[in-house]
């Protein structure tokens, strides 16, 4: 009986180690060609992209790295930068258009809200100062009348002076005449019991008689100054009408000529008082 031969099938272990030596063959390939490159630099050289360089030259080229770098990268964010201001002008013009088509207080608004240096800035402050709502302007005051003008020769509650001076003076007077007189007349009654019928008076009556004579004479100054006084306040009662009389009834200035067509009617009143000792008159054509 004879045996069939086995096919020779790698088991799956085994492929994996294989590979896994392979892998680190590779490796170790570089590492050793580099230690041997490495060897062959001299003279205080070092390997340096494969090739044998001082340090000096490495540093430079490092830096010739660096700054190309730096050159490229700040090269790309110009780039970027100007990327992105064309496109916020882009947005710019295209928000500006839509407020000039809508041309509202709100859509102005908006644009600067979105847009606060927009090269449309000073046409959108323009257009919200001419959009914006009117403040209401109250109605016109109605025009006030003049004041009246101030009264001429008024005195205490609208009466001339010589109503009061003149009325207080002749009360004053009438009282000293009203007093003096009593006493006089009591003096005189004293007089009569003391002196005889036919008007022989003891000396112990001289004071009484002085007395009474001067009680009299009081009694008379009393009652002219009453007069007068009271002359005086008729007076100032009066004087209203003698200067309504003195004006003409058409408002011309007293003194001029009066027009020949008016009607005796509408003459002029004239007044005039006159005050004489113990008596006033009153003279006027009316």
């Amino acid at each position: 009986m004879t045996r069939r031969p086995r096919a020779c099938v790698p088991r799956p272990w085994r492929l994996w180690i294989g590979l896994g030596l392979a892998s680190l063959g590779a490796m170790a390939a570089p590492t050793a060609a580099h230690a041997e490159e490495a060897k062959r630099c001299k003279g205080g050289k070092q390997l340096y992209q494969g090739k044998c360089l001082y340090p000096d030259e490495i540093a430079r080229l490092k830096a010739d790295a660096e700054k190309k770098r730096q050159t490229d990268e700040a090269r790309r964010k110009a780039e970027k930068d100007k990327k992105a201001a064309q496109e916020q002008a882009a947005k710019d013009d295209v928000a500006c258009t839509e407020a000039r088509r809508a041309d509202t207080l709100e859509g102005w608004k908006q644009y600067v809200a979105d847009f606060p240096d927009g090269h449309c800035k000073q046409e959108a402050a323009d257009r919200m100062t001419a959009l914006a709502p009117k403040p209401e302007q109250p109605p016109p005051s109605p025009p006030q009348p003049p004041p009246p003008p101030p009264a001429e020769n008024e005195g205490w509650l609208g009466q001339s002076p010589l109503v009061w001076i003149g009325f207080g003076v002749g009360a004053a007077g009438f009282l000293t005449w009203g007093i003096a007189g009593g006493v006089a007349i009591s003096k005189r009654s004293t007089l009569d019991d003391e002196c005889s019928s036919d008007k022989v008076c003891p000396s112990s009556a001289q004071g009484d008689l002085d007395s009474a004579m001067a009680a009299a004479h009081a009694s008379t100054v009393g009652m002219v100054v009453g007069f007068a006084g009271s002359a005086v306040g008729i007076v100032g009662l009066l004087l209203p009408l003698i200067e309504a009389g003195a004006a003409q009834p058409d408002g011309s200035e007293p003194g001029s000529s009066p027009d020949p067509s008016a009607s005796p009617a509408d003459a002029p009143v004239a007044v005039r008082v006159l005050v004489g000792p113990g008596s006033v008159n009153l003279q006027g054509r009316f």
